[in-house]
């Protein structure tokens, strides 16, 4: 059921009916989830976040919009100093124990300004810089839960998304490319769970002009020259393998099939039978079937181990002219 047609159903309901329905839905959510969601923050401070989505949905003067600025400003500041994890004299109690629906509200209405101009700008910048501080705190505690995400009742993925698009509208320079490309690897690196490529490709799908998609390659390129410089090795190498891996998705959409595929397999960081298992993945995606069939026939001269699924597939590519479905 979509939120307007939520909103008629309840319409219908009396008094009685709708707190019985609260009740009900109360009882019938479990625990643990009623405290990851922030459940009892929503209930304790209903009254006043219900009053200001109202005002907000009104419309915002420049005072109201340069308030909002400032005070998404502080938030970040204050997560980054540890305020909202333990007890300091900045970020009082109450505070911190509504974190989830306070974060929830702030990207709401900052979602509201407009993406032209300076505002929009800022606005942009604030949504980065609160991704940036969430994601961190995946791995350190900068906030009571290290699943900020799913305490906040988000998908990393989507308000990744969400944030590289605010950036984009404002600008497709170096700068905004160098910020998003990191932003997509970085906070992740030396973590186990580490997921840059979903991230890559939402952020490769997001570039829409070929200008944009070669500057977005030359930053990568200069990313994969940085991360030779890391004095820590196993970062060194997940960095250069994910600025690498952009660079192919990029070149690969661009038509530079060979550029893309030279320059992974010489900047890769993975074992040689990885490097082939990923681009054969790509370029089957891409359904680039002549590039499929050059790509596995050199792995083969050069007695790179793969399995025999590839063997089933190349067979299969060669006698159908096509690749066999997935399953």
């Amino acid at each position: 059921m979509k939120k307007d047609e939520l909103k008629k159903k309840l319409k219908s309901f009396s008094k009685e009916e709708l707190e019985y329905l609260a009740g009900e839905l109360y009882r019938l959510t479990p625990k643990k989830v009623r405290e990851e969601k922030g459940y009892e923050e929503l209930l304790e401070h209903l009254p006043e976040l219900s009053a200001a989505g109202k005002a907000f949905q009104k419309g915002m003067t420049p005072e109201d919009t340069d308030a909002l600025l400032k005070e998404a400003a502080e938030f970040i500041m204050d997560v980054k100093a540890g305020y909202y994890f333990s007890a300091n004299r900045y970020v009082t109690r109450a505070q911190r124990y509504r974190w989830r629906t306070y974060l929830k509200d702030l990207v709401r209405r900052l979602n509201r300004i407009k993406a032209e101009g300076d505002e929009g700008r800022k606005a942009a910048n604030c949504l980065c810089g609160i991704y940036e501080v969430m994601a961190v705190g995946t791995h350190r505690w900068l906030f009571p839960s290290q699943e900020p995400f799913y305490s906040c009742g988000m998908k990393q993925i989507e308000f990744f998304e969400q944030v590289a698009r605010r950036l984009l509208q404002v600008s497709t320079g170096r700068i905004t490319l160098h910020r998003l490309l990191t932003l997509a690897v970085e906070p992740d690196l030396g973590s186990p769970f580490a997921h840059h490529d979903d991230y890559l490709r939402v952020l490769c799908g997001l570039l829409k002009t070929p200008d944009s998609k070669e500057s977005a390659v030359e930053e990568a390129m200069a990313l994969v020259e940085e991360s030779r410089k890391r004095r820590d090795q196993k970062t060194a190498a997940e960095a250069r393998e994910a600025y690498a891996f952009l660079v192919l998705l990029l070149e690969l959409r661009l038509c530079e099939y060979e550029v893309g595929i030279d320059y992974y397999q010489e900047n890769s960081s993975r074992s040689p039978g990885e490097r082939t298992k990923i681009l054969l993945r790509e370029l089957r995606r891409l359904d680039l079937k002549e590039q499929w069939l050059e790509i596995i026939a050199r792995a083969y001269r050069q007695n790179v181990s793969l399995s025999e699924e590839y063997e089933e597939i190349w067979k299969y590519l060669r006698n159908e002219g096509t690749f066999p479905e997935e399953h």
